[in-house]
């Protein structure tokens, strides 16, 4: 140990001595106060709000997204799936590391950040644009929110704990005491693990937390933007369709499509939203797919019925748009 490479970082969740600077000498010399210090890879602040990690992981994971950029693009590269995967195993892992010990009582504003980040990667993966709703993206990529893929982890990591011979299984048992202000992960995963169903005996834990709280994601998320309810699952025909058109697709499942006159008027309001072939509403997906009459031919003639063909019929859907000239 050297006084020169030592600091010390007074943790406390009092305000009010945030500015206290004990003094403490090694080997006759004393350690400066710092205001955060790195122990294993977490930057731990004096208020243990975390703001300095995020910030810290944040930027490294936002360096690791130009990686995919150069891997896709709105009209060729990887498929979405590989861009995905690409994100989960080499960017997540930064927004995600250690975070059993941060996540419980990190500020909403400082999750939101990791929540920015998270979007932009699901951005280059679906080829969207910046206003897609974020519902969409997730939809889109099968990816839980950042709050939810934390939650998870840490519910799954006290699950594991529950068994005697753990290393941490005391957070079964923590120490209360009356400086107790902050929601600990023992007491935030532990509320958690108490909602998770009795495991089934043919079932691992960890995969059982995991379909409850994915489903406990899903019955909560918002409805899609064209259909009023939750999207059905995208056929797996889409897969070997190239990625323009599958960009197409992603864009046009939420209606965020710049061919789409309605969309159009939204980026450049003097553009007309009213539908180009029927003179009625306003142009949108649901529209063309749904109700416009003058277009209902073409509908038929592509086997298109309605807007779900979208997500089920990729291939009828992209045909139905060229021939009438919207692609």
């Amino acid at each position: 140990m050297s006084p020169s490479k030592s600091s010390l970082t007074l943790i406390t969740p009092c305000n009010s001595e945030f500015k206290v600077k004990p003094r403490v000498t090694l080997f006759g010399e004393p350690l400066p106060v710092a205001p955060s210090s790195k122990i294993l890879g977490v930057t731990w602040d004096r208020g243990l709000t975390f703001r300095s990690h995020v910030s810290e992981i944040n930027a490294k994971a936002k360096s690791r997204l130009n990686v995919m950029k150069a891997l896709s693009s709105t009209a060729f590269g990887h498929s979405k799936e590989s861009l995905t995967a690409l994100y989960k195993q080499f960017v997540r892992p930064v927004l995600s590391y250690g975070s059993t010990a941060w996540a419980p009582d990190l500020a909403p504003s400082h999750m939101e950040v990791l929540q920015r980040t998270q979007n932009a990667a699901l951005r280059i993966a679906t080829g969207c644009v910046r206003s897609t709703p974020i519902a969409h993206l997730h939809d889109e990529t099968r990816v839980l929110r950042i709050k939810d893929h934390l939650d998870m982890r840490g519910t799954q990591f006290f699950a594991a704990a529950s068994s005697p011979g753990h290393p941490t299984h005391h957070l079964h048992n923590p120490t209360i005491t009356r400086r107790h202000h902050h929601n600990t992960p023992a007491s935030h995963y532990r509320t958690l693990w108490s909602d998770i169903p009795p495991l089934p005996p043919s079932r691992v834990e960890k995969s059982w937390i995991h379909q409850h709280l994915v489903t406990r994601a899903l019955n909560t998320a918002p409805p899609n933007s064209i259909l009023g309810e939750r999207p059905p699952s995208i056929s797996p025909v889409e897969c070997s369709m190239p990625r323009s058109d599958r960009v197409h697709l992603s864009r046009l499942r939420c209606g965020h499509h710049l061919g789409v006159l309605s969309y159009e008027h939204r980026i450049r309001p003097a553009t007309d939203p009213t539908c180009r072939w029927c003179s009625g509403p306003p142009e949108t997906v649901a529209h063309l797919f749904n109700e416009c009459l003058a277009i209902a031919t073409q509908r038929a003639a592509a086997g298109v019925t309605d807007a779900t063909d979208l997500w089920g019929r990729p291939t009828e859907s992209l045909g139905f748009l060229r021939s009438i000239g919207l692609l």
